[in-house]
This record gives C-alpha cells, sequence and structure tokens, in this order.
C-alpha cells in the first residue's frame, strides 16, 4: 500500500520551472504527505471559457503532449459507507470497482514523489527511493540528483475525481517488487516519463499500464532512535486500503 510519501523542494522548483504560471513553493511546502493533505498532480490540462482541453485536441489530432498540468488535489476519496478515506486502488481490480472505474477511465492523473514510506509488523519505519535508469528518458521533473545519478523522482500512477470540496486522488498499488515484498505486499504502480505521459493521455494503454513492469527501488530503514513508533503507525488504520 502507501499511505505516506515525501516531496522535496527540488520538486516545487522542478514544477515550477515547467510551468511559470505558478510559484509552488508558495502553495506546498517540503514535507511529508498524508491523507487528507493537499499535494501537487500532473493532470491533463482543463479547458477555460469552454474551450476545449488539449486532452481532446490531443485525442483528435493525435499529437503528443508537453508537460501535463500540475493541479491541487486533496489525496483521498471520501467513502459513502463510513468516514473513512479511500487512499489506495489495486490495480489488479480498479477496473471492476463501480466506485473507481469511471475516473480510471477519463481521469487519470500522476503523483510526483521522491520517496515514500512503509512500516513493517514491528513498526519499523522503512524509506523507499526510485533509482535512476540510464536506459530510459529522462523525468520531465528534471532535477540535478537525476544527472548526477542520485535518487529520481518518481511518478505515482493514480486517478482523481471531483467532489463538492474539490479534487481528490487515489493513488494505484500492485503487487509489490523483491525489494518491497520484505517488508509489505503492495506498493505503488510506478511510471517512468514516457509512461506517465501515457497513462495520463492514452486511453489504449490503460490495461496495459496496470500490469506494468516495476521499476527498480533502493530500501532504508529509518534509524531506530528516529523510528515513529505506535501513534504514526496506528493512524494508518484510518483510512482504507481497497
Amino acid at each position: 500500500m502507501c499511505s505516506r510519501y515525501f516531496i522535496d523542494s527540488e520538486i516545487l522548483y522542478t514544477l515550477e520551472r515547467n510551468d511559470t504560471s505558478n510559484t509552488y513553493k508558495d502553495i506546498f511546502q517540503e514535507g511529508d504527505i498524508h491523507p487528507a493533505d493537499t499535494a501537487p498532480v500532473l493532470a491533463d490540462r482543463i479547458a477555460i471559457g469552454g474551450a476545449m482541453t488539449s486532452l481532446q485536441k490531443g485525442k483528435q489530432d493525435g499529437l503528443r503532449f508537453q508537460n501535463p498540468e500540475v493541479r491541487e488535489m486533496k489525496w483521498g476519496f471520501p467513502s459513502a459507507q463510513s468516514n473513512q478515506l479511500m487512499i489506495n486502488a489495486r490495480a489488479e481490480t480498479v477496473l471492476e470497482k463501480r466506485s473507481f472505474s469511471e475516473s480510471v477511465l477519463h481521469r487519470r492523473c500522476a503523483i510526483p514523489a521522491r520517496q515514500f514510506y512503509e512500516w513493517d509488523q514491528n513498526k519499523n519505519k522503512f524509506i523507499f527511493n526510485c533509482l535512476p535508469n540510464i536506459e530510459k528518458t529522462t523525468n520531465v521533473l528534471k532535477s540535478t540528483d537525476d544527472i548526477s545519478g542520485q535518487e529520481s523522482i518518481m511518478y505515482m500512477a493514480g486517478f482523481y475525481q471531483l467532489f463538492d470540496d474539490g479534487e481528490h486522488f487515489v493513488i494505484i498499488t500492485t503487487q509489490a517488487n523483491e525489494t518491497m515484498s520484505q517488508i509489505h505486499d503492495r506498493m505503488p504502480l510506478l511510471l517512468t516519463e514516457d509512461e506517465m505521459k501515457d497513462w495520463i493521455y492514452d486511453d489504449n494503454k490503460i490495461r496495459i499500464l496496470l500490469k506494468n513492469k516495476l521499476l527498480k527501488l533502493e530500501c532504508k530503514m529509518e534509524n531506530k532512535k528516529e523510528v515513529l513508533k505506535s501513534k504514526e503507525y496506528k493512524q494508518l488504520s484510518l483510512f482504507e486500503f481497497i
């Protein structure tokens, strides 16, 4: 599953560099993103004044897009059955779920992150980073870290929906790879730059990307003196993982 991730100042800087109309460091802060928090999300560009969206135009003209739009969204769909948030959806069944399928088919997004966290049964906190792959194309959110061969900015596949208080997103999870499976049996569905664009814009690749081959991860255990014990760990039970 994915119940906590981290964005840093470099991500905010590169978001701002790719979209000069906004100052993202004034909107978002470096730090952990929790369920119900507002976070930057990459999605299709929306229409202004009834004009055709870039998504519609691209589908009509068969054009390749530049960069998706950065949008402010809250993490988690409100649940109709309870007060809990639905923050994750399984890649294997997301198209079968009535509460998710329409959003996946028409409103897909990608969530940029530097790293995400997971806890084992002993409440130890582990940090997962996406390792750069020199055979892949460079990231849309290109940073000095990517160039130097350190941790890459990761894109987590997701989808969104408009609610009364604004747009909300859900992160898609898949079966854990070898690195992650030692800690948990689920992990975010991670995408490369080209896959991220295809995920957002290409309806014909939805099912292919839901079965996407997982990117390489680096795992670090947080220093035991800094491990967030029972209070943060128990908080995870407040959210649904479907």
